[in-house]
Parts: structure tokens; sequence; C-alpha cells
């Protein structure tokens, strides 16, 4: 029963972190991000790795709940 709820979840998010990639400006965002835990990883900077992951993170769940939500990805664009 919790691998279907999992497995339909993630099939969810799966779609939702496709659909985001066609905005080219959460793209960028993600890429920097992404880019910048390598720098920090490398640098064995952990807080900076913990603030950068924080953060992409609080991103990622703000796209999330407007997509849920109905509102889709134009204002999940908008600041909160």
């Amino acid at each position: 029963m919790l691998s279907e709820v999992y497995d339909r979840l993630n099939a969810r998010l799966q779609a939702l972190r496709f659909s985001s990639n066609f905005d080219s400006e959460k793209w960028n965002a993600a890429v920097r991000d992404h880019d910048a835990m390598i720098e920090a990883l490398a640098a064995r900077d952990g807080a900076r790795l913990r603030r950068i992951l924080v953060s992409h993170m609080q991103h990622k769940l703000e796209v999330v709940l407007a997509h849920l939500a109905g509102r889709g990805s134009r204002a999940a664009a908008q600041p909160a």
C-alpha cells in the first residue's frame, strides 16, 4: 500500500520536474544551484552546501505546491 502511494506521488513529481524544465529562468537558477553545490562539496564547505540545498529545496517546494494547487508554473515563478 505504501509503495503504491510512493509510486503515484513519484510519478506526479517526475511529471512536474519535466514540465518545470521548460521555464528557462527556473532551469538556469537550478543549474546555478547545482554548480554551487558541486563547488561547496569540492571545498568541503558543509555549511554553504546546507544553505544552498535548503534554498534549492524551498524553491522546489513552492513549485510543487503551486502545481498541486492547480496554479501551474506561472504562479510558481512569482516571488512569495
